[in-house]
């Protein structure tokens, strides 16, 4: 799927049969600067991008699949040398051009969000508030329908979604929120993309100092609470329950981890599930429930016990654990 940025475009309609197509980019680029050229025809579809001294990127698309990069431009020429594209052309702002032009490129930031863990609207504050340029992926009823949403440092600047015609690109509050609805009754998977515009005086957030949202880590914690009390409810020696040595131990950690405070209701376990409604970092989250069944854990004697039981959790959220900054 090509997302066509959905500006006016100041010449729309043009056939490539009449046209030259490196020298229509060529006169575009000294007569708007940033732009791009999105040409289209029954079997095959292309777009460029542009700035005033430089060829950005493109993307092609035909029957036998979807290619992007500079060397694709050939690839488009080819093609509307052989049959009749429909061209329109876009002026956009430098950071809109340089936001689509990479948009093919963009890098996984995080994966495999579930709703039963997250939701939608929060992930998107989330996003608001670390400033993502970049795009979620909903994926709703096991693929049967699928969402965008862009994000332009940190404002949602539209979406493109599988029940509009062809996913095209649109920013309408309606659809957004329908998005939102569909994954709240349906479920829905989410991943998170970001895409580095190459602005000048900009500099990269260094991954060092990346926040990870909370929903990635609650399976990871969830399985970590669920084998510390399979291993306390399980022991015959162990007098209290579970449950009470945790919210016991969750208070003696609230004054350095304030999510933990059983009284601020913030952080939920019950009946083997996990549940956060707070806005904690998930590297702190990790941290701090770690640190305190760890020290259950060597209070009560069953610490090779337990460490046991988190060996093969450290291969299976390897994906997580990566995470620069991430103690585990």
């Amino acid at each position: 799927m090509i997302i066509v940025p959905r500006e006016k475009p100041v010449f729309q309609n043009l056939n490539s049969y009449y046209i030259e197509l490196r020298k229509m980019l060529e006169h575009f680029q000294g007569e708007l600067g940033t732009g791009a050229i999105h040409c289209q025809s029954s079997s095959s579809e292309g777009i460029i991008f542009f700035e005033e001294n430089e060829f950005l990127s493109a993307v092609y698309k035909d029957a036998k699949g979807q290619e992007s990069g500079p060397k694709v431009l050939k690839k488009i020429e080819d093609a509307a040398s052989k049959q009749n594209f429909t061209i329109n052309i876009y002026e956009l702002h430098p950071e809109k051009v340089s936001f689509w032009a990479n948009l093919p490129f963009a890098q996984e930031l995080y994966k495999g969000l579930s709703t039963e863990f997250t939701d939608l609207q929060g992930l998107i504050k989330k996003m608001n508030s670390e400033r993502l340029t970049g795009y979620i992926s909903a994926s709703i009823r096991n693929g049967n329908e699928e969402g965008l949403l862009f994000f332009h440092d940190g404002d949602v600047i539209g979406g493109s979604y599988s029940w509009n015609m062809d996913g095209e690109f649109n920013n309408t509050e309606q659809n957004k929120e329908l998005l939102i609805r569909k994954t709240k009754e349906s479920g829905g998977i989410f991943n998170v993309y970001t895409i580095a515009l190459s602005e000048e005086g900009k500099s990269p957030p260094s991954e060092a100092v990346q926040s990870l949202p909370s929903a990635e880590v609650m399976p990871l914690l969830q399985e970590c609470l669920n084998a510390t009390e399979r291993l306390i409810d399980g022991n015959k020696k162990i007098k209290q329950s579970f449950s009470a040595l945790l919210r016991k131990k969750f208070i003696e950690k609230s004054e350095t981890y304030e999510f933990l405070d059983p009284f601020a209701a913030e952080l939920e376990y019950s009946d083997g599930r996990i549940e956060y409604f707070g806005d904690a970092d998930g590297k702190r989250l990790v941290q701090g429930i770690v640190e305190s069944i760890r020290e259950m854990a060597d209070e009560q004697n069953i610490s090779d016990q337990l460490e046991s039981e988190l060996a093969p959790l450290k291969e299976k959220y390897a994906h997580v654990l990566s995470k620069p900054g991430l103690a585990f």
